[in-house]
């Protein structure tokens, strides 16, 4: 009768027993979180529901909440994170965790200047500089699988410039990691603040230190980036949507060892002023990738597009477009010592290598505005094109330009030749036609004290660059050039240049100007500056015929004149061929 009650008991006891461990487990882990947390990691942590099952390696808990160090606002947060271990495994010393689903998980980060939010809890467990090292081989192996994250929400404060950016729909998923040779494999993807999505698949192999990266960019708004451009610009807004998929393979041991694919597209770039008015812009960006590899530092492009520019740029007598929008550079503290690290053994960069299929860029309207004179002159660039095919950074290529100036002047150019000047043969021809020179009258006016009444400008550049050597002829034809008497009133530099008087000088009976413009110069220099080289060389041209010509007052000396030429191009030291 006793052996019958002993088994009973035994039958009885140990589920209840169990039952009581289990009923046990749970409120002690819920009182070791909620009253001990403070002495384990330094804040204030509460979990109101814990539920562990000892049989199926689980545990549960739910709204859970982490608060800052001030114990006010919460550090992180959860509803529920359910967690599933082999315990048995743990007997070979393998840690297995099958399941670790995180449901509606919200976190902050505030960043300082200085440090992060949570910069207490890392020091809190970091090990003293002074303990050494331990580097001694572990025998536990590390599993886990189904990682899970679901609608998750993460803000980013950014104390310096007071901005935050919100992350929300976050949803991560790990269907394993693994510490050996078998590949990890994960999927990330969030919603921005300001509009689209990113989605961020990963595999990646302990062993070989290899991993494989797609990334993809679904209508994302580039504002988010606006705080930080605004530390280098007064903008108010950029508006442009970014929409992509990139495919990266690489290697955590070198990377350099890094090979890139995939197409890119950015639409409706709209840069604004502190005013809010538009600076500059463009409809599209798109850039087709069929391979760029970092190692051999070759590039090979299917398609390179960028239409619709827009741009307005005002010069004014104190500043200009660009000056306004920069900001002065900050004045950041310097480390008291600084420790250089040189790489005795550089790995040697491949020369850049590079080729696109197809190239096209065109401006819709840039307009270049001048309001530092006495009268204001602007002009427009209208429907100009850059195209080419099989562009190479070795070989020839041939480049093709056209573009709309003021009052339907046409610009027509192409480019032949390669991208290295130094070697090679090279030509340039372009043809520019219909300008209306009484378009820049105000310069005329400002340097001169005439304005320009009439005229059409005509141009053409026949041009060959051999080894670096620059020579070319440039014809300028002007079509009944008329300047107008000089305004006395008018407080111009080189009041005393009979400019009217030259241009009749070299008129035709026709009343045709034609001038044979020479421009040479060796394009390897340093201090070439082809504008400048062009400008001098008109200036010599159009100013010649003035040298000792007297003016109702005095005569313009060598030393006036030489003065003169720098209004078109500055005396180049660039030795001639």
């Amino acid at each position: 009768m006793k052996k019958y009650l002993k088994i009973s008991l035994w039958i009885i006891g140990v589920p209840v027993a169990l039952l009581l461990l289990v009923m046990c487990l749970s409120p002690v882990v819920k009182v070791v979180v909620n009253h001990y947390g403070q002495n384990i990691i330094g804040r204030d942590m509460q979990v109101r529901h814990v539920f562990v099952n000892p049989f199926f390696g689980t545990v549960t808990l739910k709204d859970f909440q982490c608060k800052e160090a001030n114990g006010v606002t919460n550090f992180v947060a959860f509803d529920k994170l359910h967690v599933q271990i082999n315990w048995p495994a743990l007997a070979g010393k393998h840690v297995n965790l099958n399941h670790i689903h995180l449901d509606s998980f919200s976190g902050q980060i505030l960043s300082g200047e200085d440090e992060f939010n949570f910069a207490d809890i890392i020091e809190r467990f970091a090990k003293p500089d002074s303990v050494p090292r331990d580097t001694t081989p572990s025998n536990w192996t590390v599993s886990l699988k189904d990682i899970r994250l679901r609608n998750g929400r993460l803000l980013y404060h950014d104390l310096a410039r007071d901005n935050r950016w919100l992350v929300d729909s976050v949803n991560l998923h790990v269907p394993g990691l693994y510490f050996g040779r078998q590949q990890s494999n994960a999927g990330l993807q969030f919603n921005l603040p300001t509009g689209g999505s990113v989605t961020i698949t990963a595999g990646y192999v302990m062993a070989s230190r290899r991993y494989a990266l797609t990334l993809k960019l679904d209508e994302v708004n580039t504002n988010v980036a606006l705080p930080l451009v605004q530390d280098y610009l007064r903008v108010s807004g950029l508006g442009a949507i970014v929409t992509g998929n990139i495919h990266i393979d690489g290697s955590l041991a070198n990377v350099q060892d890094l090979v890139a694919s995939g197409d890119l597209s950015l639409t409706g770039l709209n840069i604004t002023d502190e005013d809010y008015e538009p600076v500059a812009g463009l409809e599209e960006v798109r850039l087709v990738i069929n391979r760029g590899d970092v190692a051999t530092n070759s590039y090979l492009l299917d398609t390179l597009m960028i239409t619709g520019i827009t741009g307005h740029f005002e010069q004014n007598a104190r500043y200009n477009t660009i000056s306004r929008l920069l900001r002065e550079k900050k004045t950041e503290k310097q480390p008291e010592e600084e420790v250089m690290i040189i790489d005795e053994n550089p790995m040697p960069k491949a020369p850049l290598t590079w080729a696109a299929r197809y190239v096209r860029i065109t401006a819709k309207n840039l307009i270049y505005e001048d309001n530092s004179m006495r009268h204001n002159f602007e002009y427009a660039v209208e429907n100009m094109e850059l195209s080419g095919n099989n562009i190479a950074s070795q070989g020839r290529n041939r480049l093709d330009l056209k573009a709309t100036l003021t009052n339907k002047a046409k610009l027509r150019a192409t480019y032949t030749g390669g991208l290295d000047f130094s070697t090679g043969r090279h030509t340039l021809n372009g043809k520019l036609t219909g300008v209306k020179i009484k378009d820049f009258s105000p310069y005329a006016e400002h340097y001169f004290g005439c304005p320009i009444e009439q005229g059409d400008l005509a141009l053409q550049v026949d041009g060959t660059i051999t080894n670096g050597q620059l020579g070319s002829m440039a014809k300028i034809t002007i079509d009944q050039p008329e300047i107008g008497k000089r305004k006395r009133v008018t407080k111009a530099k080189y009041k005393d240049v009979p400019l009217k008087l030259g241009v009749d000088l070299l008129k035709s009976a026709q009343g045709i100007v034609v001038l044979e413009v020479p421009v040479n110069g060796n394009v390897n220099s340093p201090k070439f500056n082809f504008g400048k080289v062009v400008g001098r060389a008109v200036a010599k041209v159009f100013f010649g015929p003035l040298m000792g010509v007297k003016d109702n007052r005095k005569k313009i000396t060598d030393d006036e004149m030489a003065e003169m030429m720098l209004i078109l191009g500055e005396e180049s030291d660039t030795p001639n061929p």
